[in-house]
């Protein structure tokens, strides 16, 4: 999935994956995380908000692409 933050217009591209294949540095994040699952369910053109430390955030879902087998 790739996500642009609202403040800064800044894309990342995350992939959610099962807790044992979560790997940070290669931008796999676990499903069970609040930000995978604050994406959940939401599709690609759909505004998202969640809590983090630094306060409130808001992404843009701007592509979703399933994975490969």
């Amino acid at each position: 999935v790739w996500i642009t933050e609202a403040s800064t217009g800044e894309t990342t591209e995350l992939t959610i994956v099962l807790p044992q294949h979560a790997d940070i540095k290669a931008k796999k994040i676990s499903v069970l995380t609040p930000i995978a699952a604050a994406l959940i369910g939401f599709r690609k053109g759909e505004t998202v908000q969640w809590k983090v430390r630094a306060g409130l955030k808001v992404f843009k879902i701007t592509d979703v692409k399933p994975r490969q087998a």
